[in-house]
């Protein structure tokens, strides 16, 4: 029967030196085109956020007091 917990070897105790700058450059810098095109979608999603409870505010401050009902449409 084969013995599972052997001890590391050397080839395993061996650290890889990859850097922040040497991942960027491979991973993220070939695909910037996409990185760019959804960090403009979250920025789009985050302001189209704000729609809603400016609509409401103008709904409840301004439109139902005054009873206008023809400016909801």
């Amino acid at each position: 029967m084969k013995k599972y917990a052997e001890s590391p070897t050397k080839d395993t105790n061996k650290k890889n030196n990859v850097t922040m700058a040497s991942a960027f450059k491979t991973i993220i810098w070939p695909r910037r085109n996409l990185v760019f095109v959804g960090l403009l979608l979250i920025v789009i999603g985050r302001l189209a956020g704000f729609v809603l409870p400016l609509k409401s505010k103008e709904l409840l401050d301004s439109i139902i007091p005054k009873q206008r009902p023809s400016r909801i449409i």
